[in-house]
């Protein structure tokens, strides 16, 4: 197999809001059909608000679900956004309002998906 050719791990970083994330989306939609790999696409600030229940979560929802990709929502982000997985809104007597296939996570999961990662696109 050629360079050219080569497959590659990427870690995707989309902090735009929702109504700009499309273009993280569509790239990762091309990546993963022509057979790359994306563990994991973190959220980070203005971007954790795509895991709010809307389109745009949902059409992450469903690639995630197609590939087998992680949505991770920033810890930090989420707190100021009053966004809660299962998880966490228990912890915090809230309810869940995030998309189902989206979880809240620390920054380590980001740095371990760049550490782990070929490339490292970031949407702003």
């Amino acid at each position: 197999m050629s360079d050219s050719h080569k497959k590659i791990a990427f870690a995707l970083v989309v902090q735009a809001p929702p109504s700009r994330s499309t273009a993280a989306l569509e790239f990762a939609t091309a990546a993963l059909v022509a057979g790359h790999k994306i563990p994991r696409v973190f959220f980070l600030r203005e971007g954790s608000e795509t895991a709010r229940a809307g389109d745009a979560a949902f059409r992450w929802a469903a690639l995630a679900r197609q590939y087998s990709v992680e949505l991770s929502v920033c810890v930090s982000g989420a707190a100021r956004r009053n966004l809660y997985d299962e998880v966490s809104a228990r912890e915090h007597a809230a309810a869940a309002n995030v998309a189902p296939g989206f979880s809240i996570a620390g920054l380590g999961l980001m740095v371990d998906a760049i550490a782990n990662a070929d490339r490292v696109m970031t949407f702003l």
